[in-house]
């Protein structure tokens, strides 16, 4: 997700380039165009952010889950344990 992030980032930069070069001189429709130009890399720019911003979310999140799932894991292999101790016992107690 992150290298996706990284290319739209220079693909941002590319046209951020483009758009100050065609600022540096045109006639009124061209500057009109280089505005709305710069207004969609703005707004490319902040929904960059957020998708990042969201991906470091997710992955935060799935780092919790994977670790809560562990601590389950571990719980249940701690109950297996058990049940078979208790089992080994009630079987000796019933030998006796």
């Amino acid at each position: 997700m992150r290298k996706a992030l990284v290319r739209k980032g220079l693909a941002f930069a590319i046209l951020m380039a483009f758009v100050l070069v065609m600022g540096a001189g045109c006639c009124d429709t061209c500057k009109k165009y280089v505005d709305e130009g710069k207004m969609y890399a703005d707004q490319a720019k902040a929904s960059a952010s957020k998708a990042e911003m969201a991906a470091r979310n997710a992955e935060a999140a799935a780092a919790d889950s994977k670790a809560a799932a562990d601590k389950a894991e571990a719980a249940a292999d701690r109950a297996e344990a058990a049940a078979a101790k208790a089992e080994a016992c009630l079987m000796k107690k019933m030998r006796k």
